[in-house]
């Protein structure tokens, strides 16, 4: 795995991780379960591809640099958000899940390619579903584990573009990473995965089925 690869792997769980705590802070999480929470949205993902590819242990556990990358996020965020703790009562909610959708974008972007790209290096180079996929669950996985252990509407499910921007991400890496450069190749794949799920969520973007002008799908808390 080259140098870049392995920065964007890092970042991924770097933003992951912050997501996890502020989504823990927000439920009012104790320390230990900030941490947990952090930890299994930044490395989640991974866990669930290694797992399906066959690669085990995981290489969250083989490769303890990632929690302990994770671990010092969460820890440095707490140390952080704690000594602003009278700005952040006061900080508006609605600004508190934008943070929570700017690094889950990032980290959605960043993985969705990383997992790609794993699964071709596991010798799935020439299958574009598995791989696709793989990256879909990189991306989404430890996002949907975060939001189900804090009893959490899953961001995968809503309405608004999410893994769906992962899946297409996922099979245009694939397939432009033949094409071109990977280096360059992930460069421009993730570019695009998180612009467009940043004005998926600026603009509400979304896929939703309708009934008589009516959303099946409830608007997000």
């Amino acid at each position: 795995m080259s140098l870049l690869f392995e920065i964007l792997n890092m970042t991924g769980i770097i933003a992951f991780a912050l997501s996890g705590v502020l989504v823990a802070i927000e439920y009012e999480l104790d320390l230990f379960g900030i941490a947990v929470i952090a930890i299994m949205t930044a490395l989640g993902g991974g866990f669930i591809r290694d797992v399906s590819l066959g690669n085990t242990p995981p290489s969250m556990f083989t490769e303890p640099k990632y929690i302990i990358v994770a671990f010092i996020t969460q820890l440095i965020a707490v140390i952080v958000f704690k000594i602003l703790d009278k700005k952040i009562n006061a900080f508006n909610i609605h600004k508190i899940k934008g943070l929570i959708s700017i690094f889950d974008a990032i980290g959605l972007a960043f993985f969705t390619c990383y997992g790609t790209k794993v699964a071709i290096d596991f010798g799935y180079g020439d299958n574009p579903v598995l791989c696709a996929i793989m990256g879909l669950l990189t991306g989404t996985g430890g996002g949907m584990l975060r939001d189900v252990f804090c009893g959490r509407k899953a961001v995968v499910l809503r309405k608004e573009l999410y893994a769906t921007i992962s899946i297409f991400g996922a099979f245009a890496y694939f397939y432009l990473s033949k094409l071109i450069n990977p280096n360059y190749a992930v460069i421009i794949c993730s570019v695009l995965i998180l612009a467009v799920r940043l004005i998926a969520v600026k603009k509400r973007l979304n896929i939703a089925f309708k009934a008589r002008g009516k959303e099946y799908i409830h608007s997000e808390d």
